[in-house]
């Protein structure tokens, strides 16, 4: 009886050793921003996770991801097996596939990977100058973003204009502290409007900010259009000429299709955008409003001449 009890507490336990875990499921990320608050693509990916997971959670660990920027996140999606998402500043996205520039001196123009799912929103361009400084050429240090941002990718197109450059590059620290405690007189940033941080900074130091024209961004400046800060989010009170990138929204060729078609429905439809994006529904019907339909096209200028190769999922949906 006792062998018997014995024999009968091994097998239990051996049962128990050998019993199969239960299965993790995959994870499914988007690299997005560093997460200040009320910033667009931190939010945005917030709510598309929070979307999917609504959808797809049980078979699916969706998960947003703080990042440095642009460049962070393009590389992420490309490289790191778990990121499926990105988002993106265009001229990042056109730089990596045709190489040649500051960001990527070898193009990738044969890399199928990485597509493009939609434009999201519209960023501007700001150049934030000290008091006084009325021209680029005045300006002795600025802050241009760091190395991996979107902000220095459009700066290293902004600088290769104004070259010689006479003031020295800033890429490390608080760029309004610098600002404020007089280490550089300018910060050169892409940011959406409208940009009401910028605002509430610049009412402490006076600044200012000085036009970018687009004749003076020289690569591939067909990325680039024609923008105008208004003059409520204007320092000074005056509208400012600028320019203006798109943010892409980024994804693996590989991403399922039930998940890519779910997201691109969630851009592309205004009643259920409105909903899945309470937060940042604002700025993606900015970019449809300030973007219109060219005359003679039918395409959605969200989907039309994407600098990388479409995801299927778009290329179904415009068929």
């Amino acid at each position: 009886m006792r062998s018997c009890l014995v024999l009968m507490i091994v097998v239990c336990l051996s049962a128990g050793l050998s019993a199969p875990a239960a299965a993790q499921r995959p994870v499914i990320a988007i690299s997005s921003f560093e997460g200040t608050d009320g910033d667009p693509y931190s939010e945005f990916g917030e709510e598309l996770v929070a979307y999917l997971d609504s959808l797809f959670g049980d078979r699916y660990d969706f998960r947003n991801l703080s990042s440095a920027g642009s460049t962070q996140n393009l590389e992420r999606v490309r490289l790191q097996d778990d990121v499926y998402f990105a988002i993106c500043q265009e001229d990042v996205a056109s730089f990596y596939y045709t190489g040649g520039n500051a960001i990527y001196a070898k193009g990738h123009g044969g890399d199928m990977s990485v597509t493009a799912i939609a434009r999201l929103f519209l960023e501007d361009a700001y150049l934030v100058v000290k008091p006084g400084i009325d021209h680029p050429r005045q300006i002795k240090s600025m802050y241009v973003g760091k190395h991996l941002s979107g902000s220095y990718a459009t700066y290293s197109s902004y600088r290769a204009y104004h070259r010689p450059i006479p003031w020295r590059e800033v890429q490390e620290g608080d760029r309004y502290s610098l600002l404020a405690s007089g280490e550089v007189d300018a910060v050169f940033e892409i940011s959406t409007t409208p940009y009401p941080e910028l605002l509430r900074i610049a009412e402490n130091l006076e600044l200012q900010l000085l036009r970018i024209p687009r004749n003076e961004v020289s690569l591939e400046s067909d990325l680039y259009k024609t923008s105008v800060i208004p003059d409520s989010l204007a320092l000074g009170g005056e509208a400012v000429d600028t320019i203006s990138v798109p943010a892409l929204l980024l994804a693996k060729r590989t991403l399922p299709v039930e998940i890519a078609d779910a997201t691109l429905l969630a851009i592309m439809d205004r009643d259920l955008s409105r909903r899945v994006f309470p937060r940042t529904y604002a700025y993606l019907s900015a970019f449809i409003e300030n973007s219109p339909r060219d005359d003679d096209s039918l395409t959605d200028p969200r989907l039309s001449k994407l600098p990388l190769p479409p995801h299927p999922s778009v290329v179904v949906s415009t068929l």
